[in-house]
């Protein structure tokens, strides 16, 4: 794994219902991350690096947003900043697990648009396959900072692409979803999701690739996604703890399967040419 820059996980911000939840730090709510829309006539950037004309985005998962969680909390650089915004004020999918607000006038660190994958699913030249790295910025809401936010680290690989022809049921909706083997827990809920190609790489037998220096393949990271959720697997109850016990009829329990079920990237990107948020751009005239 490459080294971690500090400022991703300060794109991460945690999802409350009140602004006292969130002065509290109460174990209440999920997370999500900030986004930053790139105009097409700028030079690909980098996390933190201070650029005029992006429009600023929160992006986390309708299920936490349709839960009443609409206040945001925002730590950089160890000062905590909490924004509230109204239900109205958001944009949500009808086919994906993903709400977006606007935010431009507040908030400093963002993921730029560049950094998000596209939907050929590749990295430079190069394109992704089950084995790949994956990196969770994420809310441990039993331990997630208190009065400011403390992002954890979490890993993973990416176990399934996403396909039309298998789109993933969850919260409510049928989605094109990639599938990560890596624990979802409660509270990492809209968490960011990155991914970098595994070193060192096999060469697909059927593709041809350009000549490489070195042998170099890009680590760089790349916004893999949201996390949504785990894939649920369910269980039929017994009436006590014991294998021989009798089967409860109509009577399941859901358990963490240990894949995670992550929304694309380029759905993101997606929604953010919703014409509600294209008329506020349109607006100020950026």
């Amino acid at each position: 794994m490459a080294a971690i820059d500090p400022k991703y996980f300060d794109v991460t911000v945690y999802m409350y219902p009140t602004r006292e939840a969130a002065r509290a730090g109460m174990k209440v709510g999920g997370a999500g991350f900030l986004i930053g829309l790139l105009p097409t006539t700028m030079v690909p950037s980098a996390i933190g690096e201070e650029r005029h004309g992006f429009h600023r985005y929160v992006v986390t998962n309708a299920h936490v947003q349709q839960n009443g969680c609409t206040v945001v909390r925002e730590t950089d650089d160890g000062l905590t900043e909490i924004y509230e915004t109204a239900p109205d004020d958001w944009v949500v999918s009808g086919e994906d697990d993903i709400a977006i607000v606007r935010l431009d006038e507040h908030l400093s660190n963002y993921v730029p648009s560049d950094m998000c994958l596209s939907e050929d699913c590749k990295i430079g030249e190069w394109e992704l396959y089950p084995g790949d790295e994956v990196e969770f910025f994420s809310r441990f809401i039993a331990l997630d900072g208190g009065q400011r936010n403390q992002p954890l680290l979490r890993t993973g690989t990416l176990a399934m692409l996403p396909s039309p022809d298998a789109r993933v049921r969850i919260n409510g909706r049928d989605q094109l979803s990639f599938l990560v083997e890596s624990r979802s827990i409660g509270g990492a809920s809209g968490s960011p999701v990155w991914v970098q190609l595994a070193q060192p790489r096999v060469r697909h037998f059927a593709k041809q690739y350009p000549p490489l220096a070195d042998n170099w393949i890009p680590s760089d990271r790349m916004l893999l996604g949201c996390n949504c959720g785990h894939w649920p697997y369910w269980t039929q109850a017994r009436s006590s703890k014991s294998d021989a016990a009798m089967l409860i009829p109509n009577n399941y329990i859901e358990t963490n399967s240990g894949v995670a079920v992550i929304v694309p990237a380029w759905r993101i990107l997606a929604l953010l040419d919703h014409p509600k948020l294209v008329a506020q751009r349109v607006e100020t005239g950026t």
